[in-house]
């Protein structure tokens, strides 16, 4: 078993330009006899995304491609129409955007903005899926994957508090919580692998405890503060329980201290 700090991708795994896998696209291929790619924009773990111009419209587009079996049943564009649908319905006014922008001034999160400093960045729908059709194929990215996804058995919505914990860990401290290397692994050793990690972060019995409170402490700023440290280790430690019927439920979240401080 290796145990080696992870090295992020630049690129797409070459060896997932297979027969089911990324399609190779080339500057100046046309599409759909309308597309023209221009430029790649990005890479993610079930497509690339390229920048094209649409001939017909003559205007700038963006072009995802799917890797061919991420594209046999694939829910995103479902997903997408239902969510429009749903904020079109929403009855809401100005205040919510305006608050949210103010209150980034103020903490000086939108101080000086330039692409450079950008280190947040939005994902797609690409890996949802609709929770009363469970599927058999990845639902979430290898690293963010819940326990109950690496053993296989059976999953519900606790999956995505297990990832929300794992992204808010990352976005205060800025690194992974589990640095899992996948290059030239097989499935099989990358699930020891990420087992063995959630082991070695969480305590014996694969939940939160003081290992873990130490584990974030020496990773936060040391000017975060204690209070903060121990309302924000209660917080993840009820996202990042091994059982997911021991998670924190979305109500119980946010409801939680961490975000009335």
């Amino acid at each position: 078993m290796r145990h080696f700090e992870r090295i992020y991708d630049v690129v797409e795994p070459v060896e997932e330009y297979r027969h089911g896998g990324y399609h190779p696209v080339h500057l100046y291929d046309v599409f759909n006899d309308r597309y023209k790619v221009r430029a790649k924009l990005a890479f993610g773990q079930f497509s690339t995304v390229w920048l094209a111009y649409d001939q017909l419209r003559q205007q700038q587009v963006v072009l995802k491609i799917l890797k061919a079996d991420a594209s046999k049943d694939n829910k995103e564009l479902s997903i997408l129409l239902q969510l429009a649908a749903w904020l079109e319905g929403m009855k809401a006014d100005n205040s919510a955007p305006e608050y949210l922008l103010g209150s980034q001034r103020r903490r000086g999160l939108l101080d000086g903005v330039e692409p450079s400093n950008l280190m947040v960045k939005i994902g797609d729908l690409g890996g949802a899926a609709f929770i009363r059709q469970r599927e058999q194929r990845p639902v979430t990215p290898t690293a963010l994957r819940a326990p109950e996804l690496i053993h296989r058995i059976e999953w519900d919505v606790g999956i995505d508090i297990w990832t929300l914990g794992r992204l808010i860990f990352e976005l205060a401290t800025n690194e992974p919580l589990f640095p899992l290397g996948t290059f030239g692994l097989t499935a099989e050793q990358i699930d020891e692998e990420h087992l063995y990690l959630i082991g070695q972060v969480l305590d014996k019995n694969n939940q939160t405890g003081d290992t873990f409170t130490q584990y974030l402490t020496d990773r936060l700023p040391a000017d975060f503060g204690a209070e903060n440290l121990e309302r924000l280790a209660s917080f993840l430690s009820g996202m990042l329980q091994e059982k997911a019927q021991k998670r924190m439920s979305t109500a119980e979240l946010l409801r939680h201290p961490f975000l009335f401080r």
